[in-house]
């Protein structure tokens, strides 16, 4: 069974100053299947959420046209209230700690878009589900396996 463990990631601003505690982020690669730009950023692993979300300004980043003509919105439901949410297609590699060798790639996922500032999240329909989830608090570190 092929598994990765990860250590918690924190991040901090100029100053060092920790601006989010250390939590369960992996590096992914994300893409737009129709284009051909890719970036690398953190996700939270948010097993309470139904579905992975991203921010509008990584959707936009990578060339989607966020509220353009055609694109498919509904509402969805969190902490903090309900929201529209605009679906974009993506490739997702999460990558192995080291940021360069991939451990698991998701092709074509519809993620919903967030007209807001969010961190990228790893949610539970077409990507955690995939995985056993273990997360070790006293080690600061998380386990995917599957």
């Amino acid at each position: 069974m092929p598994k990765c463990t990860y250590p918690f990631v924190s991040f901090a601003d100029e100053s060092g100053n920790v601006v989010r505690p250390p939590s369960t982020y992996l590096p992914v690669r994300v893409s737009n299947p129709h284009s051909d730009g890719s970036v690398m950023v953190y996700a939270l692993i948010d097993t309470g959420a139904d579905q992975c979300a991203f921010p509008e300004s990584l959707a936009v980043e990578l060339g989607h046209d966020f509220q353009g003509k055609g694109v498919a919105s509904e509402i969805t439901v969190g902490v903090s209230g309900s929201t529209d949410v605009f679906l974009h297609t993506f490739d997702i590699d999460i990558l192995m700690p080291d940021r360069k060798t991939i451990f698991a790639s998701f092709e074509n996922m519809l993620i919903s878009c967030v007209p807001v500032e969010i961190p990228s999240l790893l949610g539970v329909a077409g990507c955690l589900d995939h995985f056993v989830v273990t997360i070790n608090y006293p080690k600061l570190e998380v386990t995917l396996s599957y």
